[in-house]
């Protein structure tokens, strides 16, 4: 799967899911979904394949859901994540008009 993918098909998968994707970022880095329970770690055999966290589903669909994003290809849309999981913050060109 690629963190596009991910991306994209997030709400198509229950809850309490999280991503985790192959350094460098981009919308075609590997990526997979992962079962992790409250208060734990990601399973190390992901780890070990060389995934780290990228973000929870929650996280994900909070990001996606603002006003702003409403309005995004999917392209752009993929961009702002990647974004907002590098520098903890929304790029100020998704405030653009």
């Amino acid at each position: 799967m690629k963190l596009i993918d991910a991306i994209r098909h997030v709400d198509d998968e229950s809850e309490d899911m999280t991503i985790c994707a192959r350094r460098p970022w981009r919308a075609d880095s590997d990526a997979c979904l992962v079962r992790v329970p409250a208060m734990s770690k990601i399973p190390k055999q992901v780890i070990d394949d060389g995934y780290e966290y990228f973000f929870e589903d929650s996280v994900l669909r909070e990001i996606l859901e603002m006003p702003e994003a409403q309005t995004l290809s999917e392209e752009a849309k993929v961009d702002l994540v990647i974004y907002y999981a590098e520098n903890d913050a929304y790029p100020s060109w998704v405030y653009e008009k």
